[in-house]
């Protein structure tokens, strides 16, 4: 119980890490969408479902798309987790408007017997105060 906090709590902070060292967006009201994903071994190859997961920016409410592999390294303690996605939406309406879109639900049904596992968080970047 206590090393799956450990986990969770290690994935958000990796999370937060990621997503401000890779984002371009800035603006203060948009929404962040992370998936961190393991992929079972007879996953589609890693082409495909980056071809695929950059088309999703061809949804209207998606401002942009990042997608990669999770590097093996000590400082990633996410063991068997393979993918990142990070997507930025203008608001949560973007979100959700993504979320049943045609193209979404089909890439989804389409992954989803391959996933294995799966991490998400959404959130509004936080600004300093002066």
């Amino acid at each position: 119980m206590k090393t799956k906090l450990i986990l969770k709590i290690s994935i958000t902070l990796t999370l937060i890490a990621f997503i401000f060292g890779s984002c371009t967006e800035d603006k203060k009201d948009n929404l962040y969408h992370v998936l961190i994903m393991e992929y079972a071994k007879d996953a589609p190859p890693i082409d495909e479902i980056t071809n695929e997961v950059l088309h999703f920016k061809d949804i209207p409410s998606v401002i942009d798309v990042k997608i990669g592999l999770i590097k093996a390294n000590k400082r990633n303690k996410l063991a068997n987790f393979s993918h990142c996605i990070v997507m930025t939406f203008e608001n949560e309406e973007g979100l959700e408007a993504y979320l049943i879109d045609p193209y979404h639900e089909k890439i989804y049904a389409k992954h989803k017997p391959f996933i294995v596992d799966i991490y998400t968080a959404d959130f509004n970047p936080l600004t300093l105060k002066e």
